[in-house]
């Protein structure tokens, strides 16, 4: 493994996978716990074990690598280090020098998920919805949504799957009203709160959203 930039570099079996450092907005590879608004693993996470990185594995930093479950071609690779050590590396994604994520889009996400209290509510498929949200999604000039007192919010989160990567996904919070029947998003952890666009009301507004605390 070495270090170019802002980058790694981790060579196996003569391919060469990269990792940048996660920073907004920007395509992400180390995942945290509980982390979002960055490409990471579908539930199934890891696959099988292939190896190990460093001199010695009873010495930090050696990290054990993975395939990612799913992933036939071994385009990405996980890494997560055979002991904890503080300031160290997290759960790792590599992808294959060459290969590209960004941001999500209308042209890379298959699918979007309306997940509340582990549940998926709904979830979106259609091309032309997709591109609907997108297009609010990177907008500029969208105005905040306005988020009223008393209307019992709710956490919930938006799940993107990759078109051309099934096995990766990318989420975002959301806000669910249920007195109201609406929702809220934001792109970045401590961005503000925008509303989704129209063509998303009637899905958001019959959606069967569980009981429970605000």
């Amino acid at each position: 493994m070495e270090s170019e930039g802002d980058s790694q570099v981790l060579c196996v079996d003569g391919v060469r996978y990269e990792r940048s450092y996660p920073r907004e907005d920007e395509e992400a590879y180390i995942r945290y716990s509980g982390s979002r608004y960055c490409w990471t693993t579908t539930e199934a996470e890891y696959g099988p074990q292939i190896g190990v990185c460093g001199e010695d594995a009873d010495k930090t930093p050696a990290l054990n690598i993975y395939e990612v479950a799913g992933d036939k071609e071994r385009t990405f690779l996980y890494t997560y280090p055979v002991h904890f050590y503080i300031g160290g590396p997290d759960y790792s994604l590599w992808r294959r020098e060459g290969v590209t994520l960004g941001a999500p889009s209308a042209e890379t996400v298959a699918s979007i998920s309306f997940i509340c209290q582990e549940d998926s509510l709904f979830q979106v498929d259609d091309p032309a919805l997709i591109a609907a949200f997108m297009e609010v999604y990177h907008s500029d000039g969208q105005p905040p949504a306005d988020i009223e007192d008393g209307a019992g919010w709710r956490g919930c989160s938006l799940i993107m799957r990759h078109k051309e990567y099934p096995f990766l996904q990318y989420e975002i919070e959301c806000y669910y009203s249920p007195e109201q029947k609406t929702a809220c998003y934001r792109t970045s952890p401590l961005g503000e709160w925008f509303p989704f666009p129209a063509a998303w009301g009637e899905i958001i507004s019959e959606a069967d959203f569980p009981a429970g605390e605000a």
